[in-house]
């Protein structure tokens, strides 16, 4: 039927594609409920949210590139072009372009204090990811390592069937978590006002830095011990101790 349906309108509503459209249409719609909720200028922040898209693209290009580079010039060839148009995306390429688009936008366009936006967009970003995810399975990409036991994905490639760990789906589960633990704390803590988005950073790095031994996604680049998103999520977890020492050291000064 899905089949059908995408020869007659081009449209494949299982696949990747379609399911990172849902999830964006799943962050304006909670963002625009969270802004009205919390008292705060939806027309100011969505808009800022539409514009950094811009920055998640080029950032999910820029490190997919970056990432696919090693194993193309090893195993395909030289030609640079193509292998950008072959590269896909990297999600942590496209949070990185995302968060720096809105740290320049939110400040400027949601004033005098913006604490509240930056919260609000911290909260949609797993929301996206769980349901991208989802997406990731339906596509057949981002398989996990050779895994024969309980709720293994099978996964037939140029008639030769093999099955997987399911880590699209163990990363899907994990962000439903995370976002309604940021749901949560977007209520009821007041301490953390401001600082949701290290929150999600700092769980969700070690969470990647986990799972990305159980991925298998050797063209996605290895160096050395790590994996290229093991690199990224120990430097996030570098910068976040950075900040949180500068944080308690302003503290203690004043």
């Amino acid at each position: 039927m899905n089949n059908l349906l995408d020869s007659i309108t081009g449209f494949n509503p299982l696949s990747y594609s379609a399911f990172s459209i849902y999830g964006v249409i799943a962050v304006y719609v909670a963002a625009l409920i969270l802004c009205i909720k919390k008292k705060q200028e939806w027309m100011r922040i969505l808009p800022c949210m539409i514009f950094s898209f811009l920055g998640l693209i080029l950032g999910a290009k820029l490190f997919g590139a970056i990432s696919y580079a090693p194993y193309y010039y090893k195993y395909v060839g030289s030609d640079f072009w193509d292998m950008v148009s072959k590269s896909g995306i990297v999600f942590y390429g496209g949070l990185i372009g995302y968060l720096l688009s809105l740290a320049l936008l939110l400040p400027r366009l949601v004033k005098p204090d913006c604490r509240t936006a930056f919260d609000i967009t911290a909260v949609t970003i797993p929301l996206f990811h769980c349901i991208a995810r989802v997406g990731c399975f339906f596509g057949g990409c981002c398989y996990g390592l050779p895994y024969d036991g309980a709720l293994c994905v099978r996964v037939i490639s140029h008639g030769v069937e093999s099955t997987h760990f399911p880590i699209m789906l163990v990363e899907s589960g994990f962000n439903l978590l995370l976002f309604i633990a940021l749901l949560i704390l977007l209520f009821k803590s007041k301490r953390l006002l401001g600082k949701l988005t290290y929150v999600y950073l700092l769980f969700y790095s070690v969470f990647r830095f986990i799972i990305e031994f159980f991925r298998g996604d050797e063209m996605r680049g290895v160096f050395g011990p790590f994996s290229f998103s093991q690199y990224i999520s120990l430097g996030i977890l570098v910068f976040l101790v950075i900040k949180y020492a500068r944080q308690r050291r302003n503290a203690s000064i004043t």
